[in-house]
């Protein structure tokens, strides 16, 4: 009867990160596959109990260089088909032998363990089988920044300014040197990023970062999951908190004991 429990729609962006050094995950159909076969909706639903949005995109609707998009739609059918014309097709038809099989990386950490094991459910359905390895959250921290995975989820927590995506998707900016550890090398995103930076117009920024979320929307190098609400559990005694979106602590400056 003490405690509060607030909760608002967060910044930070859960997404599936893909290594397209890995052979199939360097065709853009199997990225788009493993897009149409993942339900975030259902995993938002039984793994984070609804406190979650669907993402459509890299940023979310309240952010100033938000751009509005049409996320891939959970389609199993048209997921098998895009794996059939990338030559992965069904071992013997419909039946339990799977296409190929990839390694998902996550941490021992019970929801994490738990959204790996859902996510594997729903890639079988298409045929690909996952290979779920969990590590103590060290070992997997060091393995995805030097780009050792095949599959894993990630977050990035509360995205300011979009210059980031300099750093998570320039070509240059792979590991050790940045963010970019699946290793998404593209033209039109080097030129996108170095612009981005390049320019304070606000409107021309607006433009320039809109036009990379639509390159990311179309290549696929991360798969969009959800944006996380945030959950807040204080006394009742505290005033004037406001949670804020990026789950960081500034509000408590402005706050007081009654």
């Amino acid at each position: 009867p003490d405690l509060v429990v607030r909760q608002r729609p967060g910044s930070s962006f859960d997404y599936l990160a893909m290594n397209l050094r890995v052979g199939r995950l360097a065709d853009r159909r199997v990225r788009e596959a493993i897009a149409l076969a993942v339900d975030p909706e259902a995993l938002i639903r039984f793994i984070l109990g609804g406190a979650a949005r669907p993402a459509t995109g890299l940023l979310p609707p309240e952010h100033w260089a938000f751009a509005r998009l049409r996320p891939p739609r959970h389609d199993r059918r048209r997921a098998r088909r895009l794996l059939d014309r990338a030559g992965y097709r069904d071992p013997d038809g419909p039946g339990p032998l799977p296409r190929f099989r990839l390694l998902y990386k996550t941490s021992t950490q019970p929801g994490r363990r738990r959204l790996a094991e859902a996510i594997q459910a729903q890639l079988a359905e298409v045929g690909i089988a996952l290979d779920v390895r969990t590590l103590e959250w060290g070992t997997l921290y060091a393995d995805v920044r030097a780009g050792n995975f095949e599959l894993c989820a990630l977050a990035w927590v509360g995205i300011g300014d979009p210059d980031f995506f300099y750093a998570a998707f320039h070509s240059t900016m792979t590991p050790p040197d940045g963010y970019n550890r699946g290793y998404y090398r593209s033209r039109v995103m080097d030129r996108l990023t170095r612009a981005g930076r390049s320019t304070a117009d606000p409107a021309l920024r607006r433009r320039l970062y809109a036009r990379v979320q639509r390159r990311a929307a179309h290549d696929l190098p991360v798969v969009p999951l959800w944006w996380e609400d945030r959950l807040v559990v204080h006394a009742r005694r505290l005033e004037g908190f406001e949670p804020t979106a990026s789950g960081d602590l500034r509000g408590l400056a402005a706050a007081w004991m009654r």
